[in-house]
């Protein structure tokens, strides 16, 4: 009996070593992983249908960490947290874009070391890993090759967060922000709202189903910068503004929230009673404008149709500028438009006809 039981005592003890011993070989496969992707990666390939030809853009990946930084020439970089998955087949990144509010499904992408270069594999649906690297016969993926550059480059994560000047109503606007987004009650927004157009802003605004938690998170990567007399502003209208000496005083002023480089949109600041708030003229505006289902009516989980018909409403609006719905298919649509002084692209992708992710690419207007 006590042979029996030592045996199975030694059994248990060596399965419990082999699960621990096999825990920690996957945390350090993670780890190695991870250690090798830090740093800066230069697009030199590109494959499709099989066929790989040499890549003419300058698209570069930057890891620090778990953190993804993609840019594309000048423009300004699209930032991820990333994880990686390498008990996967084939290896996983799971990308979140920062700025969307936690609203944004992850993306997928599979990933091999060859060599000296990083290969990642992506679907059309950015949402899905692809079952492999086999591109030949397969138009829904497609390769892209990546060689480490040898240069570092400062993330966003690492910049220092814009501030106004004004610190009280920089503080005011955030603290306006917070409360939109989280959309608690009309108790919560009056305090920050001039001219008493608080009840005509909170009927107007969408419900959030993103988490406090998340909100709290995003608000921690944004700030404000002061506009300055002769920048350009565009109102919900579409008509444009050249900002004048004599529209900023001690009790008036105009920023701009932004997240690094990414501008989120302009706001007067007007001081009331000792109080500085926010003037949501323009934000009532532009949540009224024909076309702004756009933003709060398309949601993952809407018919691609539906979709489609809410694009044409903003097109034939005229709500913003140089509307354009530039590609169209049975699982995919993708529009642009120019707010201010930013160039922003929609994709929506709906490859069951369905809506699963809706991605935002910002840039700043060619002059």
């Amino acid at each position: 009996m006590n042979r029996t039981m030592n045996l199975r005592s030694l059994f248990a003890l060596a399965v419990l070593l082999a699960c621990i011993i096999g825990q920690r070989a996957f945390a350090d496969a993670q780890t190695d992983d991870l250690a090798r992707l830090q740093g800066t990666w230069k697009l030199v390939e590109y494959e499709d249908q099989g066929v790989r030809s040499a890549s003419k853009s300058e698209k570069t990946w930057a890891f620090d960490r778990k953190v993804l930084s993609t840019r594309l020439r000048q423009f300004p970089p699209i930032v991820f947290d990333i994880e990686v998955k390498s008990d996967s087949n084939p290896k996983e990144l799971l990308m979140k874009m920062r700025g969307t509010g936690g609203r944004s499904l992850p993306e997928r992408a599979g990933y091999r070391f060859v060599g000296e270069t990083l290969e990642i594999v992506r679907d059309q649906n950015m949402n899905v890993l692809p079952k492999s690297f086999e591109t030949k016969g397969n138009p829904k993926s497609s390769i892209q090759v990546f060689k480490k550059t040898g240069k570092s480059e400062v993330l966003p994560q690492e910049e220092a967060i814009s501030h106004s000047k004004n610190a009280e109503a920089e503080a005011a606007l955030l603290k306006f922000q917070t409360v939109v987004l989280k959309h608690e009650s009309l108790k919560s927004i009056e305090p920050y709202v001039a001219g008493g157009m608080a009840k005509g802003l909170w009927d107007l605004l969408p419900k959030s189903d993103v988490s406090h938690e998340a909100i709290e998170a995003e608000m921690k990567l944004t700030g404000a910068r002061d506009i300055q007399v002769g920048e350009r502003i565009y109102y919900a209208t579409g008509t444009e503004r050249i900002v004048a000496a004599e529209d900023l005083t001690d009790n008036k002023v105009l920023l701009m929230l932004v997240q690094g480089e990414r501008e989120l949109g302009f706001y007067w600041m007007i001081r009331e009673q000792k109080s500085w708030k926010v003037d949501v003229a323009n934000l009532i505006g532009l949540l009224r404008a024909p076309g702004r289902p756009l933003y709060r009516g398309i949601r993952e989980g809407m018919e691609l149709d539906r979709a489609k018909k809410l694009l044409n409403d903003y097109k034939s609006s005229g709500a913003f500028q140089s509307f354009k719905l530039e590609y169209e298919s049975k699982t995919e649509l993708t529009a642009s438009f120019v707010e201010g002084s930013l160039q922003i692209q929609l994709r929506f992708l709906a490859p069951d006809g369905m809506l699963t992710n809706v991605i935002t690419r910002t840039s700043r207007k060619a002059k």
